[in-house]
């Protein structure tokens, strides 16, 4: 078998108390990484996982703790990371390409993920998010606040996200609300607030509408949003009989 001299993998400078490393290779459980670059300044990353737990087993390791509850899980899915991570191990910032497949936020599924992304231990920030979810397509950039790595319902949240192809009855069914109502919606929104109040404004569209067994082919609004709450100021329909 080939083997390679740990001199090849990495270089110590004991002057300066360096280490870099050279193409290495890392594997733990399902996960593989290769890094490259200065310990402690930058390091260039690819990884993969299947499981996030072979994460959790790392983070004590480098001094980080494990996050409780934390909302995204896999499900058949893989994480694949390509960027850098600088300073240190203690309070690292990752910044790179994301890319994630067949997993659950906050126990909604989504299918795929991609986006750039910048983290630290209090803010993600992300950018030309794309996602889908079924026939739903979700395109967005923003800002979260964290707190030790993850969120909660008051972590502050900024951006701009559109959305195409969602499905009403999904939607009314998450608000666990029962209404004769079907359709797909199509919206595009300003966000501010908190990730538990949301406040901001949306120009939406919905075609193809049945209500109360009533046919709408169009329809547009647009809508402010305060937490739980929504206001519709503008609003038309396309109706069999004619505009509304």
């Amino acid at each position: 078998f080939p083997t390679r001299r740990s001199s090849d993998l990495f270089q110590y400078d004991q002057q300066a108390h360096q280490v870099t490393l050279q193409d290495t290779r890392v594997n733990v459980g399902t996960s593989h990484a290769e890094l490259s670059g200065v310990m402690g300044q930058t390091l260039t990353v690819h990884a993969t996982t299947r499981d996030l737990n072979d994460l959790w087993t790392v983070l004590p390791l480098v001094g980080q703790s494990v996050p409780r509850d934390f909302p995204l899980t896999l499900h058949g899915g893989v994480v694949r990371f390509d960027g850098t991570i600088s300073g240190p191990a203690t309070d690292p910032r990752v910044s790179g390409q994301l890319d994630l497949t067949k997993f659950a936020l906050n126990g909604e599924e989504i299918d795929h993920l991609s986006g750039t992304v910048d983290l630290t231990n209090s803010s993600l920030d992300a950018r030309n998010l794309s996602a889908s979810q079924g026939a739903t397509q979700f395109q967005g950039s923003g800002h979260l606040g964290l707190k030790q790595w993850t969120w909660t319902e008051t972590s502050p949240v900024s951006g701009s996200i559109s959305v195409k192809g969602a499905s009403i009855e999904k939607l009314l069914a998450n608000r666990k609300e029962k209404l004769p109502v079907s359709g797909r919606l199509s919206a595009t929104a300003q966000l501010t607030g908190t990730l538990g109040a949301p406040q901001g404004s949306a120009d939406v569209q919905a075609d193809n509408v049945v209500a109360y067994g009533e046919h709408v082919d169009h329809a547009r609004a647009k809508v402010t949003l305060a937490g739980d709450m929504f206001q519709v100021t503008e609003a038309n329909a396309n109706v069999d009989s004619g505009t509304i």
